[in-house]
């Protein structure tokens, strides 16, 4: 009896100092710092999981090789031919389709029309309503857009202009598109510099990238790795640094929708979209990075 009592506290010691329980450094600053750097490292990895599965669930992965694909308008937005508030019943919305129907058929066949329904706080601040006109050619669209821009309806000035597919699609399924600049509006123009491509991407795989957004391949500058710029006319592809300047520029220029692209994916990889402007990509050249 005398044996195990004076081996018990041996015991105790052992368990309390070899084998210390998971709160005996609860005290430690030195350990809190780390458990607390190691809960944020994880919290940051996995927002930033999160963050790129949200972003690439509005913007699919683009891959890589595909040719350029040329941005088409079939899709023509109205603003203030009527008031809000005239469009807040089904019935009112679709006697304003049917005499809208009738003027725009002048410019060609229209493959669908959607009247929005406006939002309470649309028609209390007075604003204008909307209709989207599908045609089934890009130019019966743009022959509508120039026959009704500036046009003066029932007292009301109508503003026309391009709309994307998505934002007529986006139309189609009752949502209220926030107000957009005019095309070619200063802010919707700019310049991005693109961070983590795959090096192998090319200009086509950037245009891609921001489709119907603006970009064009001649306004798109592949930044060369140092070294490589007398092999980038036969391998542009392998010489990549895997960053680009994009510039958006003109009517389908939409910099405020390209920029939200940040961490979609290109080529299998997730690349960062930053702002950047004309003094950047100058200072980039005249570090002597070439740009092609």
């Amino acid at each position: 009896a005398a044996a195990a009592a004076a081996a018990a506290p041996a015991a105790d010691t052992v368990g309390q100092g070899l084998f210390p329980t998971p709160n005996d450094d609860a005290d430690d600053p030195a350990m809190q710092n780390a458990r607390a750097t190691m809960h944020m490292r994880a919290t940051s990895e996995r927002d930033a999981t999160m963050a790129i599965a949200e972003v690439n669930t509005r913007f699919p992965p683009t891959p890589l090789g595909v040719p350029a694909q040329t941005l088409t308008r079939r899709c023509v937005l109205l603003d203030g031919m009527v008031s809000s508030g005239e469009l807040s019943s089904p019935r009112s919305r679709e006697e304003f389709k049917e005499d809208l129907r009738e003027e725009c058929a002048k410019c060609g066949i229209i493959d669908a029309m959607v009247v929005p329904p406006p939002p309470r706080e649309a028609i209390d601040a007075g604003d204008p309503g909307r209709a989207y006109v599908s045609f089934q050619a890009e130019c019966s669209a743009r022959a509508a857009k120039d026959m009704l821009n500036g046009r003066v309806f029932d007292g009301r000035v109508v503003a026309a202009s391009l709309a994307s597919d998505a934002e007529f699609e986006r139309a189609r399924n009752g949502e209220w598109l926030p107000p957009r600049p005019p095309p070619g509006d200063p802010s919707l123009c700019g310049i991005l510099r693109v961070r983590g491509m795959p090096p192998e991407a090319t200009k086509a795989d950037v245009v891609n990238f921001f489709y119907g957004m603006g970009a064009e391949e001649d306004k798109v500058k592949i930044i060369i790795a140092p070294g490589m710029a007398n092999l980038a006319g036969s391998h542009p592809g392998a010489m990549s640094t895997g960053e680009a300047f994009v510039e958006f520029s003109g009517d389908d220029a939409n910099i405020q929708q390209a920029a939200l692209k940040d961490r979609a994916v290109l080529g299998g990889k997730p690349v960062s979209v930053f702002r950047s402007s004309l003094e950047e990509v100058q200072r980039v050249a005249l570090m002597g990075r070439t740009m092609i």
